[in-house]
């Protein structure tokens, strides 16, 4: 994942948690666009304190996704809805493959419900998918 793309998905989750000044500059950074010099210039504070600032609010936003998971959640959700669309599609496409279509759209669905019930510790013990559906 682009690394821009992804300290902003980190800030719009969690930047509410940073510090106010470790939110300005991550702000002014990662969503303004703006260099260190320009931020430095702007807010008046070394090009180093900028650095410093942003490094500790990105590492921050590491710390609150590697405890919570949010983004990664997310991402998962998003790719799940565009296989949920994709096979709609399809179905309207192909009648005759409806059936199939509809029981991914049911197996997909389930997928998302069972993990968002899982605690972390319940995801490391999960059984393997092919062996799910026989014990079902």
């Amino acid at each position: 994942m682009d690394k821009i793309y992804e300290i902003t998905l980190l800030y719009d989750f969690y930047g509410e948690l940073l510090t106010e000044n470790q939110k300005e500059l991550c702000r002014m950074h990662f969503l303004e666009d703006l260099s260190f010099g320009e931020i430095s210039q702007e807010l008046s504070i070394s090009r180093q304190g900028v650095y410093d600032g942003i490094r500790r609010g990105e590492r921050q936003l590491r710390e609150y996704e590697d405890a919570l998971h949010l983004v990664r959640r997310f991402l998962e959700h998003q790719e799940a809805a565009k296989m949920i669309k994709s096979l709609a599609e399809q179905a309207m496409a192909k009648p005759d493959t409806l059936r199939l279509c509809l029981q991914e759209i049911i197996h997909k669905a389930d997928d998302i419900l069972y993990a968002e019930s899982m605690t972390d510790e319940d995801k490391a013990k999960e059984v393997p998918h092919g062996i799910r559906e026989l014990i079902r």
